[in-house]
């Protein structure tokens, strides 16, 4: 349960600095993230979609899903960070430009 929460709370952040982004411009570094965020989610239930129809069911869907749930909290956290210290650069240049 507490992963899960993990991975809603990552989500969350994530969703507050695009938005935060979005509004200070930063639009094009979004895009990419968006998409790949996007793919890797379809991804992660293409999976879990396999792993029903697989004999090995319950084993191979726990293993997978402990290593995708993983690999996205990896990526998001990434992209939030790459996305906030975006927005603090772009905090700084407002600032510099305004002195």
């Amino acid at each position: 349960m507490r992963q899960r929460l993990d991975l809603v709370e990552l989500v969350d952040a994530g969703c507050n600095a695009r938005h935060d982004a979005r509004d200070r411009g930063l639009d094009d570094r979004l895009d990419n993230f968006d998409a790949e965020l996007d793919q890797r989610i379809a991804d992660v239930c293409k999976e879990g979609f396999d792993a029903l129809f697989d004999p090995r069911f319950d084993s191979k869907l726990e293993e997978r899903s402990d290593c995708m749930r993983s690999d996205l909290e990896d990526f998001v956290r990434d992209e939030v960070e790459r996305v906030d210290v975006g927005i603090r650069e772009s905090i700084k240049e407002c600032i510099n430009a305004a002195l």
